[in-house]
């Protein structure tokens, strides 16, 4: 299974799932214009991995803001 690597910008938090370390990043900003596609994202990803976790898997979240639209 491949990783999920996305740079981060203004509006959109750096993701970085990385599914052979079962270490999965998300810092930043999280003020998606688009935040279904974003979203879609994540979830697609989350659900592959799910098949197939590591047996421990490391949640590391650092944003600094958060917006209603990104829940």
């Amino acid at each position: 299974m491949q990783s999920l690597d996305k740079s981060g910008n203004d509006f959109n938090p750096q993701l970085s799932f990385n599914a052979e370390s079962g270490m999965l990043r998300m810092s930043g900003k999280s003020i998606p214009l688009d935040s279904d596609q974003i979203l879609a994202e994540i979830t697609t990803w989350l659900e592959a991995y799910s098949k197939d976790p590591k047996d421990e898997t490391k949640l590391e979240i650092d944003l600094s803001f958060l917006n209603g639209k990104s829940l």
